[in-house]
């Protein structure tokens, strides 16, 4: 495999791995699912991040054994198994979402303001909300609850000659405290997404990307799970926001934490396995110090790191750059 390939691969592996494996086709079909394959056991084997901190040791402890039983599997959330909460379209998309539809929709609008030819949805009338203890009633969860409920996100990219259509289907199983409608302190939260992938055709009706190649199919309709914990000091606002990213047939393995400095400074920091991969910090939400990118191997490859300087948000050239 060529060295602009490596490069193009090592790049997108965590978030594209079936539009980059397709570009890569004509290189040999089977090395590449070979590689790929090979990869995700590499980082499978390797395991998680292990801490000296002992909140954080004690959520990695707890992700592993609840992965080992949940894994990537809807099925094992409880979803049929809850008592349906009475509440209307909009709670329901509030307690599933931590956020109004409107608040959501505002998001995805300044999304599409900086992303070109993207646009997102979210179907109100996919929400689901049942309830496996605690109680939830009219006003959605109240005190320590757990529940379960269901969403379902439309995406678009439209450019020149294209335009993709990803309908994202998720079950989440949220353990929390509520109050005032919000969740509160500790919450453990563990998402399971299947998504659809459809191409617009000339007339404007949607057919599903089916690709010649199995492997790209069988990337593109495998789970992916997200398991986030949130660890509040002992004031109850947030120390870490804990999150381990699991799709075993794409290969991603991530864990990412951020921790939050006070309110305003965040810093994060993403693994591949028990590889660091990226660090940064973010102030009121945006990029502010270095983003360090740590040097990797891929598939034999030296992939080098880089550092870049953000200031609130903005890429910039400087020797210093401060983060406070």
């Amino acid at each position: 495999m060529n060295t602009r390939c490596r490069a193009l691969l090592a790049g997108s592996a965590l978030l594209c791995a079936v539009f980059v494996l397709g570009a890569c086709q004509s290189m040999g079909e089977g090395m590449a699912e070979s590689a790929a394959r090979a990869r995700a056991e590499r980082y499978a084997a390797q395991g998680n991040p292990q801490f000296s901190d002992p909140q954080l040791q004690a959520v990695v402890k707890d992700f592993e054994a609840r992965y080992a039983v949940i894994g990537v599997d809807a099925d094992r959330l409880g979803l049929d198994q809850g008592r349906p909460c009475p509440v209307s379209k909009a709670t329901a998309f509030t307690v599933m979402k931590g956020m109004s539809y409107e608040a959501y929709q505002k998001i995805q609008l300044d999304i599409a303001a900086k992303v070109p030819g993207y646009t997102g949805i979210s179907d109100p009338d996919a929400v689901r909300v049942v309830s496996l203890s605690g109680f939830c009633g009219e006003n959605g969860p109240q005190g320590p609850a757990v529940i379960v409920g269901t969403t379902r996100d439309i995406s678009r990219y439209r450019g020149e000659g294209y335009s993709t259509v990803t309908v994202s289907d998720t079950v989440s199983r949220i353990e929390a405290t509520w109050a005032e409608g919000q969740r509160r302190g500790e919450q453990t939260i563990i998402s399971i997404i299947r998504s659809a992938q459809f191409k617009e055709t000339g007339d404007g009706q949607l057919a599903e990307n089916i690709q010649d190649w199995d492997y790209l199919n069988e990337i593109r309709d495998a789970p992916s799970a997200n398991y986030t914990y949130l660890v509040p000091k002992a004031d109850g606002t947030p120390r870490y926001t804990v999150s381990f990213g699991r799709n075993p047939t794409i290969g991603t393995y991530t864990t990412t934490v951020a921790e939050h400095l006070d309110t305003r400074l965040t810093y994060t920091r993403t693994w591949q396995g028990t590889e660091l991969l990226q660090e940064n910090r973010m102030k009121d939400g945006q990029l502010h110090g270095w983003m360090i990118i740590h040097p990797t191997v891929y598939d034999g490859t030296q992939i080098p790191g880089r550092r870049d300087c953000y200031q609130n948000g903005e890429l910039v050239k400087a020797l210093e750059c401060p983060s406070s």
